[in-house]
Order: structure tokens, then sequence, then C-alpha cells
């Protein structure tokens, strides 16, 4: 179809000289340059136009609400013209708003669905609730026990040293994490360890004390196996081979899927008798006394996951590929939840394996469009990493509610009302924050809004403009078929044998970012509770948990504390987590 061109007279201004005046054709394809690139294509033709008109298109330049208000912001004089341009981004807030917010709730609609069964019926031990529910325990107990105390004090001192270590340099600052051991090896294949810290985190060697001794041996286990994968496959340069070998991620979302199916087996029968009231409303489904009716919520996720797919359908995303996304989605979120409420690991990052990027690895992202291909990078946001995904806090909260015999239905309104708040809340404070201080100047390392903002369009410019090679696609399924049955293998050699010392979720998790953090105290940890299981039984384990909780709560009241003090007074101060 062919549209007409326009020719626009636009100025310019030359200091000290009169303005040039240049006629420019603007086409839908961007203005013609061939007066400006007159090497690139051949000169005008009888009618005055170019014979092979070059023209050059800048999206920046396209209507855009997000763009025009960029533009404004950098424009304007006054505040006044400041809150004007705010305006423009009503309408791209007030969309990833309502998204977040059916998303939300489509999360606590299926954390409905799954409370009883996996909290009455299977009694999943939910590990991490422990220490607020003991908080919180009529006449506090925990608050009485010297042990915790001790703990605390433990925890605590080490923080308030290292927090006026950071303010005052001349204080020597207590060694306790990120001494980075990778730079040591710098010989192939050694080297290919990479980054390899030691951290000596109190609050986690206390969580580390709550998990399963299966679970906190194989974290530390699997992590140093993700290494050694490195280190042989550079020694037989495969990595050099194989574009992405040893495909650690792709390994991991395998595992996550392994998960996700036990999880669902495990839970088939409540399943089945869900689907079943769908189609026979007179079926007694035993919600009695649920927060909500179960048809009602299984209504909700199927609906929200409806307007969910549809959102991505809008946003340029094909149909097969939006149902793909959102079904892989629910696995992960399913997995994660399962994982957290069994057994509490302390990480679940899955760095860079989440839908987004699956998709694209497995299908090549040569064979999908560019739309494709944007509309998935526009969902990197909440598939970066998973480590602090809303459902297993929800499903936890209602463990707590449980226990504390709280109101089911007052807790689901109070999540609802949080999410309303927050929403609007964390936009605001992205936006006014990188506003003030700017994104790339005054924010600290390690800069996360470049980082952040900048991985999912990087990663876009490299899947159109280089791509990897059409075997890699191969190979990522490959590996997340390994992952997948090496899972399987664990979970089933553990059900049948109980002395069986892995654990598939220590083999999933092992390998995120936080894991190069968590791995030597979670060792640390495991050693100490293996010790006093064997010398002192659950007697001793029992007496010293108290003191174990107290470095959970000293480090993390000390911690947060030097952070209100830091936003308080406008100065950087110490972090406990990650690092300073």
């Amino acid at each position: 179809e062919w549209h007409d061109a326009e020719v626009r007279r636009e100025g310019i201004r030359v200091k000290g000289s009169t303005p040039v005046v240049q006629e420019v054709i603007v086409t839908r394809h961007g203005p013609v340059i061939n007066e400006l690139a007159p090497g690139l294509a051949a000169g005008l033709g009888p009618d005055g136009l170019p014979e092979q008109p070059l023209a050059l298109r800048w999206t920046s330049f396209d209507p855009a609400p997000m763009i025009e208000a960029l533009r404004m912001m950098n424009g304007s004089r006054t505040c006044d013209e400041f809150r004007e341009a705010l305006k423009h981004w009503v309408v791209p807030l007030a969309c990833w708003s309502a998204f977040i917010l059916v998303m939300v709730l489509s999360m606590l609609c299926l954390v409905m669905l799954l409370r009883k069964q996996w909290t009455e019926r299977e009694r999943l031990a939910y590990p991490l609730v422990q220490l607020p529910l003991d908080m919180t325990a009529e006449g506090a107990p925990l608050f009485r026990n010297r042990y915790m105390w001790i703990g605390f004090a433990l925890a605590a001192s080490i923080d308030i040293w290292n927090g006026f270590a950071f303010l005052y340099p001349q204080l020597p600052l207590l060694p306790i994490k990120k001494i980075d051991l990778g730079p040591t090896f710098t010989t192939r294949p050694w080297n290919a360890v990479g980054w390899l810290p030691i951290c000596f985190y109190p609050f986690v060697i206390g969580l580390g004390i709550l998990l399963p001794l299966d679970l906190s041996f194989s974290c530390w286990f699997f992590f140093i196996m993700w290494k050694l994968q490195r280190v042989i496959s550079a020694n037989y340069a495969w990595d050099g081979l194989i574009q992405g070998f040893p495909f650690v991620a792709e390994q991991s979302f395998g595992a996550y899927m392994g998960i996700a199916v036990f999880a669902l087996w495990a839970s088939r029968k409540h399943f089945a008798l869900l689907l079943r009231g769908l189609f026979d409303w007179k079926k007694d489904l035993e919600d009695q006394n649920e927060p909500v009716p179960y048809r009602l919520a299984s209504i909700g996720f199927l609906g929200g996951t409806a307007l969910m797919i549809l959102f991505a359908i809008l946003a340029g995303m094909s149909v097969p590929i939006a149902f793909a996304f959102f079904g892989i989605y629910w696995l992960l979120a399913l997995a994660i939840t399962r994982m957290r409420a069994e057994l509490g690991p302390p990480a679940h990052d899955l760095h860079d394996a989440g839908p987004d990027r699956i998709i694209a690895s497995v299908l090549g992202p040569q064979n999908l469009s560019d739309q494709n291909l944007t509309s998935l990078s526009s969902f990197f946001w909440f598939n970066r990493a998973y480590r602090s995904h809303p459902m297993p806090f929800e499903l936890e909260g209602y463990k707590i509610a449980e226990r504390a015999r709280m109101h089911y239905r007052r807790l689901g309104f109070a999540i609802f009302l949080a999410v309303l708040i927050g929403i609007p809340a964390a936009f605001y404070a992205v936006l006014s924050l990188t506003y003030k201080y700017g994104a790339a100047t005054n924010m600290a390392p390690p800069d996360v809004p470049l980082i952040f903002g900048g991985e999912p369009y990087n990663r876009l410019t490299g899947w159109i403009k280089t791509p990897p090679l059409p075997m890699t696609a191969i190979y990522t399924r490959w590996a997340i078929g390994v992952g997948f049955s090496l899972t399987i293998l664990l979970n089933t050699l553990r059900m049948r044998f109980p002395w069986f010392p892995f654990h598939p979720v220590g083999y999933a998790v092992s390998s995120t970012w936080s894991m190069n953090l968590l791995w030597l105290p979670l060792l640390l940890a495991w050693a100490i509770k293996a010790l006093m299981l064997r010398y002192g039984g659950l007697q001793l384990y029992r007496k010293a948990l108290p003191f174990f909780m107290g470095l959970v709560l000293g480090e993390c009241v000390v911690g947060g504390a030097w952070t209100i003090i830091g936003i308080a007074l406008h100065i950087p101060t110490y972090a406990f987590w990650p690092w300073p």
C-alpha cells in the first residue's frame, strides 16, 4: 500500500548567522536522507525525487505517551510544566497496574485452592513461619529465653560494629561477607569457577538450622557440582564449542518443572475434585471453612489468567506463545510455592530462566517474530528472578492465620488492600527517585536501575541482530530434559530410600545467584545441626534452636535499623544483605 510523503521545511538556527532552511521529505519509514548520505543512494530523478530513496526512522520520534513524558520532563522549566508532563504516565501506569493487580489476585485465588490441601491434609512444614509464630506466641516465651538473647546479641554486635565501620572507614570491617575466591583461580580450566564468594551471614546460618538436613546438604553440594560442571566443560573446551554450555539455567528450569509435576501429582486427587466441581455444581467440595468457595476461587484464577493472556496478545504476543508463557509461569509459581511451604529454602531466584527466555531459547529467537520477541522482553520485569515471588508469601500468611486462628477472609482483604496501596507507591518511588537523583549518577552501586533496565533491551537486540546458532535450541531442550529427569530420579530415590542424602529441591535452587552467597553459611548450618542431632539428639537441638532464631532476629533488626537511619539522614549506610 502506497502512502503519500510529506515535505517539511525545517530551520536550523546557526549562531551569528541566519537560520539554514532545509526541505525534508518524510515518509512512513522516516525522513529521506539521500542528500545527507549521497554515497549510499543514487541522485534525483526528473521529478525531483530520489531515484533510490533512503529513509531512516527513529522510533523515539513516534507518538508514545512515555517518550512524550520524558521529552516534556527534560524540557520543563517550572514545577507546573513538570507536573503536566507526568500526566503522560497515566495510561501506561494504569495498564500495568491493572495487569499486576489481576496477576496477584490470580495468585491469591490459587493459594486459596491449595491452602487446605497442603496445610491440613498433607501437613507441610512451613519452616519459615516458625520464627514469626514464636515471636507472637501467647506469653512470648521466645523473648524470655536467654539463648535467644545470646544469639541476638552476637548478630547485632557484628552489624552494629560493621555499621559504624561503614560510616567511619578508619574502623576495620569484620570480614563476614563477600571475600571472593574467584580471582585466585587464574589458569584454565579452574578460572571457569567464576564468582566464588565466601560469606558468613549470621541470619542465614540461623535459617539453615530450620531446614531439613538433606536440603541444606544438597544446597551446598550441588552448588559445588555446578561449579565443577563449568570447570569440566572448560577443561574439554565444550564451552567454546557449544554456545551456552553447560546450560546451567536450563537444567535448573527443568528441575523446577520436575518439582511442579511432583506437586501436581501429590495433590492430584484434590485437583481432580476441583475440576469435577467446576462442572458439577451439586458436588460437595468440602470448602465450608475456606476464605472463598473453591468454585469462586477457580473462576477467579482462570478468569485472571485469561485476562493476562489477553493483555499479552494485545501487547503483540501470538496466541500460542501467550498460552505457553503463562502456562510455564504458573508451573514455576506452583513449584516455588510448594518448595517454600514444604522445605523453606532461603533462595529460589532462578535467574534468567523464566518463560520469557526459555520460550525463545527452546524455539530459537530466529523462529519467532520481532513482535513476539519484543512482547516477551516487556514481561522481563517479573521474570528476571523469583526471589520475591508473591505467591509463597501469600500461602505462608494463611499458614500463620491458621495457627493464630485469624479470620481468613480478613487476611485476604488485607492482602488485596496491600496490593492496591503497593502498586502506586512502588511506581511513585521508582519514578520520583530516578528523576530526582538520576538513574545513572547518584544511585549507589551496583547501579540497579541501569542493570535491570538495560538487560531486556540488550537481550532483545542480541536475539534480533545476532541470534544463537540453530543447534543451540536443540541443546537447550536436552539440558531442560536432563534437569527434569534428574529431579524425577532424585525424588523417586528419596521416596524409596529414607536415608538418601540428595534432595531435588537442593539441586534446583543451588545454581541461583543467591546461592553463591548462601552456600557456605548453609554448609556451616548443616554441619552444626548434624553434629547436634548426632551427639545431643532432639533435646539439644530444641534447646539450641532459640539461639539460632536470635541470630536471624538480631541481624534483621539491626540491619533494618541501619537502613531506616540511612533513609532518615539521607546517607548511605551498612546493608547486611547482600553486601555493604
